[in-house]
């Protein structure tokens, strides 16, 4: 069943920019789906036109088969967990989860009953008499996230949630994050800048770029299979390697300086035309027999990787490997040949 689905959803400011344009994206029922993209790509606007905070100037949302594109925002399925938590200062843990429900005049005895349960699930039981004050941020974005499921949404929105976090307790909501997903089984829509968080946790993703979407798929397939050169930077380091198609069945392209070589690649390519083919750090290796010669420029050890940058006539190569797997004697200004699998290429349009 499909859960969400938005038809050339588009919004239009009076000063005539266009945040969202034609976005048209089905969200199963039950998924967690992540919105992904940079600064003004349109991700949050298109979250909270979901949400009916914003009005979209074209198209259609329906959730569960309901058209809602014209309905308040406190009468949708829905709701919100925002990076700000909004909780009440003055009222307890349990009096902050339960505020909704007393709104909607739910017997007493079932309030304490769900929000005990959602406590216990969000991982706080203990925490019921406490004040927002006496609580870490990691608390407090659970208080947020119990506040928002006890109402039992179709669909929960969360925008940025874990970005005023350190990155140890971003780490262990992400994990909490799924597991109450899992949990519920109802569809998680997440927005965030940061495609690492956003791929840890989701089912599927979309990449979002200036309004459109560029991209939607599980995040391998995104990682391993970007669609456009766009995508293949933003989800990840990338190396570029340009080169002109040479043939497009079965694609050959023939890369400057390398040669020509067979590789996979984005549908539609033609013969002539100039193309990137990307290739990704952890699949470049040191091999005296490689396809790539320079020096090392910079060594920079990350704790279980080190990543090393190769240069050569002004062109540069980044390689990633197992940091124990590194050769100590790899230092900047060695030598030093690389190599690739050319299965591990992914040829986008230039």
């Amino acid at each position: 069943m499909t859960s969400v689905r938005l038809e050339g959803l588009t919004r239009t400011f009076q000063d005539g920019t266009a945040a969202v344009r034609g976005v048209d994206l089905e969200i199963p029922a039950g998924e967690f789906f992540s919105l992904i993209g940079p600064s003004g790509c349109g991700k949050t606007t298109t979250l909270r036109m979901l949400a009916g905070l914003e009005r979209p100037t074209a198209g259609r949302i329906w959730v569960h088969g309901a058209d809602l594109t014209r309905v308040a925002a406190h009468r949708r399925p829905i709701h919100t967990v925002f990076q700000q938590y909004a909780l009440f200062p003055h009222l307890s843990v349990f009096d902050n989860v339960a505020f909704g429900l007393k709104e909607r005049r739910v017997p007493s005895s079932d309030i304490k009953a769900r929000v005990g349960s959602m406590l216990d699930l969000v991982g706080l039981p203990d925490r019921v008499t406490a004040r927002p004050r006496e609580l870490s941020g990691g608390m407090q974005q659970r208080v947020a996230l119990a506040r928002a499921l006890v109402l039992s949404p179709q669909v929960l929105l969360l925008d940025e949630p874990l970005g005023a976090l350190d990155l140890r307790l971003r780490r262990q909501m992400q994990i909490l994050l799924k597991t109450v997903q899992r949990e519920v089984g109802i569809t998680f829509v997440y927005v965030t800048h940061d495609q690492e968080e956003a791929f840890s946790m989701s089912d599927r993703v979309a990449v979002m770029h200036e309004g459109r979407l560029a991209q939607v798929g599980t995040p391998d397939e995104v990682y391993e299979h970007p669609a456009s050169l766009f995508v293949a930077d933003f989800v990840g380091t990338s190396n570029r390697l340009p080169g002109t198609v040479v043939s497009a069945g079965p694609l050959a392209v023939k890369l400057d300086g390398i040669g020509s070589v067979s590789a996979d690649g984005v549908p539609g390519l033609a013969a002539g035309d100039a193309c990137v083919a990307i290739l990704r750090p952890e699949s470049v290796r040191i091999d005296p027999d490689g396809q790539w010669s320079g020096t090392v420029a910079d060594r920079s050890y990350l704790g279980g990787q080190t990543s090393v940058t190769l240069e050569s006539d002004g062109e540069r190569l980044i390689l990633t490997a197992a940091s124990r797997k590194v050769p100590p004697d790899l230092t900047v200004g060695s030598p030093v040949r690389a190599g690739w699998d050319p299965a591990d290429l992914w040829v986008v349009p230039a």
